[in-house]
């Protein structure tokens, strides 16, 4: 991604979980990658970080305290229309993913996932995001 000037930018990404675990798993992945990251561990704290700052991928775990994920992608959409949601979950619902692609998530995957896996759904999330 570029900005204005035509130098890059480093890509901001909002990652909740309220597993400490995962959070800390994915922090460090993803600034070494070079992504500038964010965290939130309960739904209102992901509502709160989404309209204060503007991010250009959101990692949302499904089941969250406070509003859930589905909820807060909701709410996220309306805030951040520019920015691409991922879903993810250890509780793999079809419902649950039917919801969450109705209102917009760019992908929805579960856990445990494969970290190259996720990294490369991350990469064609923030893709198409620059096609807009």
């Amino acid at each position: 991604m570029t900005a204005a000037g035509g130098a890059a930018r480093q890509p901001h990404v909002l990652v909740v979980d309220d597993e400490p675990a995962v959070r800390d798993l994915l922090v460090p992945l993803l600034e070494e990658e070079g992504f500038a990251v964010d965290t939130a561990d309960r739904g209102d704290a992901a509502l709160r970080a989404l309209g204060a700052g503007l991010y250009d991928l959101v990692l949302l775990d499904v089941r969250l305290p406070g509003p859930d994920g589905i909820s807060v992608l909701a709410g996220g959409r309306a805030l951040q229309a520019d920015a691409q949601f991922i879903l993810m979950t250890g509780h793999a619902s079809v419902d649950a993913a039917v919801e969450a692609m109705r209102l917009g998530a760019f992908d929805y995957v579960r856990k445990p996932f494969h970290v190259d896996e996720l990294l490369a759904t991350c990469e064609r999330a923030l893709g198409e995001r620059a096609l807009r």
